[in-house]
């Protein structure tokens, strides 16, 4: 009998290893997954600027938890919102991309934060505002 006892105690804490490893997981993948999105988003607001010769910009509003992607100017200018997941926090911040004869955004450096231990750094470089996204030290492709 306590042997019996002593193998489900140990099956037991594997499981529940097992369930906090697996959650944490599913928590990074989808920070990972929303990373890619913030930057498929960002080449698209780049791309409709430099078609429409409107600016457009990124914002990040940290009380609706979420980025909203648009063009400035004119009717529908909201492009897509996207929700941030529940482990990212970040303060409210804008970066914009002009239009016409100065494509060229400033450089700036935004770092969110992660309750999961390693925070992002997006930095958002010249030469169009390129944007690279970095978590710790490991750069995201």
């Amino acid at each position: 009998m306590v042997e019996v006892t002593a193998a489900l105690v140990v099956i037991t804490m594997l499981m529940l290893m097992g369930l906090h490893f697996g959650k944490r997981y599913v928590q990074e993948q989808r920070e990972l997954a929303f990373m890619h999105q913030v930057q498929t988003e960002w080449r698209a607001v780049q791309s409709r600027a430099q078609l429409q010769a409107r600016p457009g910009k990124m914002q990040w509003l940290e009380d609706e938890h979420r980025v909203k992607f648009m063009l400035n100017e004119g009717s529908g200018n909201n492009l897509y919102a996207l929700p941030l997941p529940a482990t990212l926090h970040v303060h409210n911040f804008v970066i914009e991309q002009p239009a016409g004869s100065k494509m060229y955004s400033k450089p700036r450096t935004v770092h969110v934060r992660s309750s999961l231990g390693d925070d992002y750094i997006l930095k958002f470089e010249m030469g169009w505002g390129q944007l690279f996204i970095q978590r710790g030290s490991v750069r995201v492709e």
